[in-house]
């Protein structure tokens, strides 16, 4: 059975519980050459009353990560 290509792919949540009124109300990922990003959206408004979606992609935060320079042989 073929692998499933995810390439260029993105998937959004609804977030649950918002305790900032600036935070996304949406999250998720993409797949962009291999590299997975992360992807916040946020629910808007026009000035004539058109519901849309605002959204960023970043780099995926990687939390205790060092650099190769750091690293003890």
């Amino acid at each position: 059975m073929p692998q499933y290509d995810n390439e260029k792919r993105f998937v959004l949540f609804p977030k649950k519980v918002q305790t900032n009124p600036k935070a996304p109300n949406w999250e998720g990922t993409i797949t962009i050459e291999g590299k997975e990003w992360e992807m916040s959206a946020w629910t808007k408004t026009s000035k004539n009353g058109n519901d849309f979606l605002s959204g960023s992609i970043k780099e995926q935060y990687k939390k205790n990560v060092k650099n190769d320079e750091e690293v003890p042989f």
